[in-house]
């Protein structure tokens, strides 16, 4: 691949050399040298968007924990760690939830009766929701959604797969690959499914130069496509979410956690965690921590000083890189904050999110932010999904004991 490209490269020097000399070619050699040089750009270009496609596969591998499996089932929204909106199409009879974040373009055409994107400012990512219609020459809904997107430019396949839609009933299907959209190479995943004499599909993309692909979220806002009920149509008001039907046995009931009481006297608060975890005393920005091992095991709880300079909201000292060093972390996925207040008084920010561990394992957690003074304290409880669920850990309740007594 690389020396096709070096080979191409040279080549068009070469007939650049030979343009450039007045004389001493003939016309049908010049015109032959033209059409090599076109063959070798058609060349590069495929070169380069085999690159990119080789690119998003690995990318893909890597942020599957090292396999090609990721989400490819309905996605709960009542374990996202964004804050979900839904958009109901009255028309067409179909419902896409996406990140209060974004917004809605309704763009009123046959063929994208819908657009969601980051914000008005900042359109990537974002997302459509596409429909392609039976004709007498074709019908489309015989095909699949491989196939209809397989045409579009610069196409290249990364992987696909049938499932169903938030329903846990309707047959549906998905694929992931890039392709060039308004002139700008994007990286793009869809779910549609046939209904009726028509193609609906839900597609989420970004421009990788702009904004890295997150496979995990994409798959996360399309898999939320679904038909919309008679009355979520009638009222367009989305039905209250349910947890998607799974194949595995239902969880137990969560016994009650003994916690114990830490006082810290350098900074004046006090809270409960939970008295199986192990002390870990570990100084400097982060004041203290518990975890259900050592060395640092999940479940466990940290809180954490900043600078109030660190950021204006809690939203900003997660994404900074001074709450990154602190856990040893990247990519931080961050959600929707609420203001919230316990039991003793305390009022803080609170955010459901994620980030990336030091050994690659996606963390969910759930901090707790607040300013006193010239510094920013916040709790995070955090559990790997691997090893149980967040809620599990009772973030609420052990914030719930926090209180400052100055």
């Amino acid at each position: 691949m690389k020396n096709r490209l070096v080979a191409g490269l040279a080549f068009m020097i070469a007939l650049a050399m030979l343009t450039g000399c007045g004389g001493g070619i003939s016309q049908a050699k010049y015109d032959s040298a033209v059409a090599e040089k076109d063959n070798i750009q058609r060349q590069i270009t495929e070169v380069q968007n085999q690159l990119i496609a080789a690119q998003n596969k690995i990318y893909q591998l890597q942020t599957s924990g090292g396999s090609a499996s990721a989400q490819t089932g309905p996605t709960d929204l009542s374990r996202v760690s964004w804050r979900p909106l839904t958009y109901i199409d009255k028309s067409y009879g179909f419902k896409v939830s996406y990140p209060k974040t974004w917004k809605t373009t309704t763009r009123g055409t046959t063929n994208v009766p819908v657009e969601i994107q980051f914000n008005s400012t900042d359109l990537v990512p974002g997302s459509w929701v596409g429909l392609k219609f039976d004709t007498a020459d074709t019908q489309y809904t015989k095909s699949t959604l491989v196939n209809l997107v397989s045409t579009w430019q610069d196409y290249q396949y990364i992987n696909s797969g049938d499932t169903v839609l938030a329903d846990n009933t309707t047959p549906a299907s998905y694929v992931e690959f890039t392709a060039t959209i308004d002139t700008k190479l994007k990286h793009i995943y869809a779910l549609g499914y046939a209904d009726g004499d028509h193609w609906v599909y839900f597609a989420v993309w970004t421009i990788e130069s702009v904004t890295p692909w997150d496979g995990n979220l994409m798959r996360q806002i399309a898999h939320t496509l679904n038909k919309a009920t008679a009355n979520e149509i009638a009222t367009g008001t989305p039905a209250p979410t349910t947890t998607p039907r799974t194949t595995t046995t239902s969880p137990t009931t969560t016994a009650a956690i003994n916690y114990t009481t830490y006082t810290n006297t350098t900074f004046k608060f006090t809270f409960k965690y939970n008295s199986d975890w192990i002390d870990k005393q570990w100084g400097g920005d982060q004041i203290i921590m518990w975890a259900a091992a050592d060395p640092w095991v999940c479940p466990g709880v940290h809180i954490d000083r900043f600078s109030k300079n660190t950021g204006a909201t809690l939203a900003d000292v997660l994404e900074s890189p001074d709450y990154m060093k602190v856990v040893s972390g990247t990519a931080p996925q961050i959600g929707t904050s609420t203001d919230v207040t316990n039991a003793l008084g305390t009022k803080a920010a609170a955010m459901t999110w994620k980030y990336t561990a030091a050994d690659g394992t996606v963390l969910d957690c759930r901090s707790y932010g607040l300013i006193v003074g010239d510094l920013w304290f916040v709790m995070s409880l955090y559990q790997a999904p691997s090893l149980g669920t967040l809620s599990g850990v009772k973030p609420d309740e052990v914030f719930n004991t926090w209180q400052f007594t100055q």
